[in-house]
């Protein structure tokens, strides 16, 4: 910022804003994030949600890009997520309907459980 002052205590000030119930709007396009991640260096930015068919969506945060989406139809809710060492391969925890824990394996970049 050009009119940064770091002695001026207004232009140091960190501003931070809520939503307020009104201004939410959750409809089944707008899942619930349940859980998220990072990779090692932090380019690559994963999230689960929770919704009657769950996604995990992948995104390369430097570019914006959504790398890939996945459906799981057969998670309502994916708990835990962890990227691999190799930034290709995902391994999640998910709640099916059923209250079953299911641990999935997943080659995010060919869309494919391993």
């Amino acid at each position: 910022n050009e009119n940064y002052d770091p002695d001026d205590e207004e232009s140091s000030i960190i501003k931070q804003t809520f939503l307020s119930p009104d201004d939410q709007k959750f409809t089944s396009i707008s899942p619930e994030i349940s859980c998220f991640t990072f990779n090692e260096d932090r380019r690559i930015l994963v999230i689960g949600t929770a919704e009657v068919e769950s996604n995990i969506i992948v995104w390369e945060i430097g570019t914006n890009l959504v790398l890939s989406k996945l459906v799981l139809p057969w998670i309502s809710v994916v708990q835990y997520i962890k990227v691999a060492h190799d930034d290709r391969h995902l391994i999640f925890v998910g709640l099916t309907e059923h209250f079953i824990q299911a641990i999935v394996l997943v080659d995010f970049i060919d869309r494919q459980i391993i």
